[in-house]
């Protein structure tokens, strides 16, 4: 998420943002129910969609960890 931050998804629905300068977690979000299989990220890095296998969509405020 823009250029010191990554976003990983794991298979329990959960999304993981990383400083990628550091290493460090910078935030855990949860909202679904399934594996996550897809995701994309607004061009200014604040804004995240993500869909599941649950058949569920959730639009995150990144820089707010909101959805």
């Amino acid at each position: 998420i823009g250029t010191t931050h990554q976003a990983a998804p794991e298979k329990q629905g959960r999304i993981y943002v990383w400083n990628v300068n550091d290493g460090r977690l910078v935030q855990e979000l949860a909202g679904h129910k399934g594996p996550i299989n897809g995701l994309a990220v607004s061009d200014d890095g604040r804004t995240m969609i993500t869909s599941s296998m649950d058949m569920s969509i959730r639009l995150w405020n990144v820089s707010q960890s909101q959805r």
